[in-house]
């Protein structure tokens, strides 16, 4: 199991550096500022319903056919803010091309240390990232996911697959079977909330 974290981010002509200016703003234009995503229903489009629904604003989603479509819209000014994994934006932070102004993690990245969360910024509990797990089919016998977790653990914990992680903005994140349904079933039902909030339906 690894987690990649995700970040809100904006182009820089945008007159904000911190999630509460954009808070801010966003309340003196209801309707006016747009956010970028990688299509519909993906974590992108779900990170920017979760920002309206805590943050009590009225933002519009513009959905694309792709995330180097989303982010090319965005470089270029024409969307001005993305919420997205860090991975997709190191080199463009680097450059300057967007301003990353909150982390959309729990905890600090270990890749941006010094951008403060977006729960820390007062969105409390503000959470999202994508995530890689290991799933077998529900008959599966204990001792096989037992066995399945323990090899799966070892991996995880080489040095190998540390550094791999790491260079692709991942974070392992192990859980063993019962913490893992525990996680999926709370995820599920957090995000049916913010579905159900904001009113999003099936294409």
């Amino acid at each position: 199991y690894a987690t990649v974290p995700y970040v809100f981010a904006v182009y820089p002509s945008l007159p904000v550096a911190n999630i509460k200016e954009l808070i801010a703003l966003a309340k003196a234009k209801p309707g006016q500022l747009n956010f970028a995503s990688s299509g519909n229903g993906g974590s992108p489009h779900l990170c920017g319903e979760l920002f309206k629904v805590m943050a009590g604003v009225d933002i519009v989603h513009v959905p694309y056919q792709g995330a180097a479509v989303a982010m090319t819209d965005v470089l270029s000014g024409r969307v001005p803010m993305i919420c997205t994994g860090a991975t997709a934006l190191t080199a463009h932070l680097q450059s300057g091309r967007v301003r990353a102004i909150g982390g959309a993690g729990l905890k600090r990245s270990p890749l941006m240390p010094d951008l403060p969360t977006i729960s820390e910024q007062g969105l409390t509990g503000f959470e999202v990232n994508s995530w890689t797990g290991l799933l077998a089919p529900a008959r599966t016998p204990e001792p096989i996911v037992r066995r399945l977790y323990e090899t799966v653990a070892k991996i995880v914990n080489s040095d190998d697959m540390k550094n791999f992680l790491a260079s692709v903005g991942a974070e392992p994140a192990l859980m063993d079977a019962r913490a893992f349904g525990a996680y999926l079933m709370a995820d599920t039902a957090k995000w049916a909330k913010v579905v159900k909030a904001a009113g999003l339906t099936l294409d």
